[in-house]
C-alpha cells in the first residue's frame, strides 16, 4: 500500500468518497514484422483520508496492486516492464497521468473521483515512462540488463521495437503469476537481505520487489 497526500485548494464536501480504477497497460511490439502485445491489469483504489477540520486540506489514500508486464520472446531475453516510471507513485497513478486527469482548484473529491470514474480510455502512454528490463535467464536473479524503451535492439537484438503503449479501464482480474516465472521475487517490501545479489546488480535503477509485484498477487 502506498500513501499519497494531496493538498486540495478548495473545500471538500465528501470526506468518505472513493473510486476504484481497474485498468490495463497494453504495450504493442513489432517483432520481426509480427505484432506482439504485452499487458497487465492493475487496481488503484483512491479514497478520502479525511480533512484538516476547516475543509481546506484533505488526504487521498491510495491502495494499489498489480504485477509487472512480462513478455517472453523466443530466442531473446525475457522483457519485463517494471512498475515504475522513475517514480513508483507516478506509475501507480499511470492511468491518471496518461489520461490527463488532475484535480482542479476548488474541486471537491466527489467531483474529482467522479471525473476519474467517467474516463475509460484508451489513453496514450509515453515510451519514456516505461522502465524495461531484459532478463537473459529467468531462473538467474543476476541476469538483468536495463533497456532503452526507444531502442530495444542492444538488449533484445535487432528487429524489435515498441509500436504503441496505452492504458484503458478493464473488467479483467488483476494480473497475477509473476512469481511462478521468477520465484526469487520476495513477497513483501525490499529485497530481503541487505547487500543481496539483486541490490548489487548495476542496471541503472534500484531493484526492489515492489517493482515486480505489489499487493496480494
Amino acid at each position: 500500500m502506498s500513501l499519497l497526500v494531496l493538498v486540495l485548494l478548495g473545500a471538500c464536501s465528501s470526506e468518505h468518497a472513493s473510486v476504484d480504477v481497474r485498468y490495463s497497460l497494453d504495450v504493442a511490439f513489432d517483432v520481426d514484422g509480427e505484432r506482439v502485445v504485452g499487458s497487465s491489469v492493475y487496481d488503484l483504489v483512491m479514497s478520502s483520508g479525511g480533512g484538516s477540520g476547516d475543509g481546506t486540506i484533505s488526504r487521498v489514500v491510495t491502495k494499489f496492486k498489480g504485477e509487472a508486464i512480462v513478455v517472453p520472446f523466443s530466442g531473446r531475453p525475457t522483457l519485463v516492464i517494471l512498475m515504475t516510471s522513475g517514480n513508483k507513485d507516478a506509475f501507480r497513478e499511470l492511468f491518471l497521468y496518461a489520461c490527463g486527469i488532475n484535480i482542479a482548484k476548488d474541486e471537491t473529491l466527489q467531483s474529482y473521483f467522479g471525473r476519474i470514474a467517467a474516463v475509460r480510455g484508451p489513453c496514450e502512454v509515453k515510451l519514456e515512462w516505461l522502465k524495461i528490463l531484459g532478463i537473459g535467464d529467468p531462473s538467474d536473479p543476476k541476469a538483468f540488463r536495463l533497456a532503452d524503451s526507444n531502442d530495444l535492439a542492444p538488449t533484445f537484438g535487432s528487429g524489435i521495437r515498441i509500436v504503441s503503449a496505452s492504458v484503458s479501464k478493464s473488467d479483467q482480474p488483476v494480473t497475477s503469476g509473476i512469481r511462478a516465472m521468477f520465484p526469487w521475487i520476495p513477497r513483501h517490501g525490499e529485497w530481503q537481505q541487505p547487500g543481496s545479489v539483486l541490490s548489487k546488480v548495476s542496471v541503472g535503477i534500484d531493484l526492489t520487489a515492489d517493482l515486480f509485484a505489489l499487493g496480494d498477487t
